[in-house]
Parts: structure tokens; sequence; C-alpha cells
């Protein structure tokens, strides 16, 4: 075995291996600010590739306000049944609760991040939050129910 000498000013593999999370923002922007008021802002995340259950659900959607931690959690057989689960959601709350939801933060998923959740929103007047890839801090309300 030769081990060489040769002096490196670049190691990949070293900075790969110090590289670090992205940090999570101490002091909270406008944007990205929880809200002490019901309905506000929901959270939503979507466990998935579960063994099946007895009925075949594969996936768990949770919805959580973010101000009173009331949360709603359903179980999918598919991902695309996120939409239909979520807006039944928003009904029954909106109406139970008399709020008005102004906020849906979710990861990037294509659950999520797709034509009906656009349309919706914009026929509420919702707006619609993405967080950071692999910062799940960022929408822990909701991440915390799957651990």
């Amino acid at each position: 075995m030769v081990i060489s000498t040769k002096k490196m000013d670049f190691c990949m593999a070293c900075a790969e291996g110090k590289q670090t999370r992205n940090k999570q923002p101490t002091e909270d922007t406008l944007e990205s600010a929880p809200t002490d008021e019901q309905g506000a802002v929901i959270c939503m995340n979507l466990k998935t590739d579960l063994p099946a259950d007895r009925r075949d659900h594969r996936h768990i959607l949770t919805i959580v306000d973010h101000a009173t931690s009331y949360n709603q959690v359903c179980l999918l057989h598919t991902k695309d049944e996120a939409f239909d689960n979520f807006e039944r959601f928003a009904t029954q709350f909106q109406r139970q609760f008399d709020v008005v939801v102004k906020v849906i933060r979710t990861d990037g998923g294509g659950e999520f991040v797709n034509r009906k959740f656009e349309e919706y929103a914009g026929r509420h007047g919702i707006r619609l939050q993405h967080t950071q890839p692999d910062t799940s801090a960022s929408n822990g309300k909701a991440e915390r129910f799957h651990l």
C-alpha cells in the first residue's frame, strides 16, 4: 500500500462531512411568524410509505392549527387524497370555530404543491407557505405528530 504525502488544498469528502443542516432563524420573520390567532396558520405534514393497515391505508396526513394545536389525523390510501381531506377539515374547522384560515404551511411535497391547493387558496384568500427542504423544524407542529 502506497500512501501519498502530497499536500491537498481541498478535499471534497472532508467538506461534505463537515456540512451542517440549514440553520433555523432565531427570530421570526413576518412571513414565517407563528400567530396566536386561532385558525390563522394551519400546518400539514404527510407521513408516507408505511406498512399497510387492515384497510390498506399507507399514509398519515396530520393537520394542526398552529395557535391551539387543535389537530386532525387522516389515514390515506394514496397521497392524492390529501387535498380532499384538507378541504373537509378546513370547512368543518372554520364553521365549528367561526374562524378564517389565512395561511397553510406545508413542506414542498407534491401532495401539497399542486393545482388543487393553489386554486383553493386563491378562491379563499389563503396564503400558501412551503418550508425549506430538510428543515423540519419550520413545520414543527405537524412534524412532531409523526415521532
